[in-house]
């Protein structure tokens, strides 16, 4: 009896691991998360998710000090680490995108402290630091390696909520052609734009309503339209993008229940919706039509989740929305109606401790 049992257990074995070896499929794509990890714990983990069924299974980790904010270019991936201190870097992560495996590659310290978002476009990268209140451009070398730092601090431009006392900036996106970034700068209640060359030249500002807190900003699919989430407003800023400046053309209520923790917001692949996360109170995701025509939204829905919704990823083939629930310590899986917009939750949670970042690795 025990030598069947401890085949039975051998068998499982094998059969798990072939299964986390074996090659995806179409639909299997490789899933990373970040996680405040605190320092010296495993922060970054990659899964493998079946984007028809909504399944998911754990492939790596790696040891990173919380990085609570990444991004993909190619076989790289670009991790902040965030513990708001001058040790505070950005690390450059090499990524097998068949079997998830990870490794450090390199790092370099940005000295400025609490970076919060990164994006990279050719040989850039680039880091808005909320603590340091400033802009950190970083040149990536031939094998990827994160080179020398550029700090561009802001100044001291600040809004009048008690939450906007001193400078923060919140996120650094390139424009889809890699022409401009754009930056949100919470504290002063306005959107950068910088023209991208060997330096990164300011080209216009655009404000959005007092004490708004601009957080996040996203396009829509064909780059015509993009939309900010204010944090501390909780309002959806649209704009009309010409492919030269961004022109607001309307601002709707996301949170309205006046909790002041709006976080994140996308648009999805077909370009019909876009969600937005709330948290504090009602902590959930705002579901919005999208005009296509004119880039308008109308509210359509409201999906309740876990606990501080900090950032949430849809799938490529627009099926799932994936939101990481920080304070519930669960990745929670809804599949979306793709007509209506509404979510359902499919009870296929990710159980994972702080998960505050998610992003797929698509193969190209």
């Amino acid at each position: 009896m025990k030598n069947i049992s401890l085949l039975l257990v051998l068998l499982c074995v094998l059969s798990a691991c072939a299964h986390k070896s074996a090659p995806q499929s179409g639909d299997e794509l490789v899933m990373l998360v970040g996680t405040i990890s605190g320092k010296g714990g495993n922060g970054l983990y990659s899964y493998r998710f079946n984007q028809e069924n909504g399944e998911s299974v754990l492939l790596d980790s790696l040891a990173l000090d919380n990085p609570t904010f990444f991004s993909l270019n190619g076989e790289k991936v670009y991790a902040i680490t965030e513990n708001n201190d001058m040790d505070d870097a950005l690390c450059c992560v090499n990524l097998n995108k068949e079997n998830g495996h990870m490794v450090v590659q390199n790092s370099q310290v940005a000295g400025c402290a609490g970076p919060c978002y990164v994006d990279c476009r050719g040989n850039m990268a680039v880091t808005a630091h909320y603590a340091g209140g400033a802009l950190v451009k970083y040149t990536l070398d031939g094998e990827g390696n994160v080179a020398d730092a550029t700090i561009a601090h802001l100044g001291s431009v600040i809004g009048t909520h008690p939450n906007q006392k001193s400078a923060h900036v919140h996120c650094s996106m390139f424009s889809q052609d890699g022409r401009y970034l754009f930056m949100t700068d919470f504290s002063a209640d306005r959107v950068l734009q910088f023209a991208v060359g060997d330096e990164l030249v300011l080209v216009d500002s655009v404000n959005v309503r007092p004490n708004s807190g601009p957080r996040h900003i996203t396009f829509s699919p064909d780059g015509r339209f993009a939309y900010v989430i204010g944090e501390l407003s909780g309002e959806v800023t649209a704009f009309r993008f010409d492919n030269e400046r961004l022109e607001k053309i309307q601002t709707v209520m996301s949170d309205t229940v006046d909790a002041q923790g709006s976080a994140d917001i996308h648009v999805t692949r077909d370009g019909r919706f876009l969600y937005a996360s709330n948290r504090l109170k009602a902590d959930g995701l705002a579901i919005f039509s999208i005009d296509r025509k004119t880039g308008m939204l109308n509210k359509v829905g409201y999906q309740l989740t876990g606990i501080h919704p900090r950032n949430f990823v849809i799938t490529p083939n627009d099926k799932y929305v994936l939101v990481a629930c920080r304070d519930s310590n669960v990745i929670q899986v809804y599949e979306r109606n793709v007509e209506t917009g509404l979510l359902s939750d499919v009870k296929k949670d990710i159980v994972l401790d702080k998960p505050v970042c998610v992003r797929f690795a698509e193969k190209r």
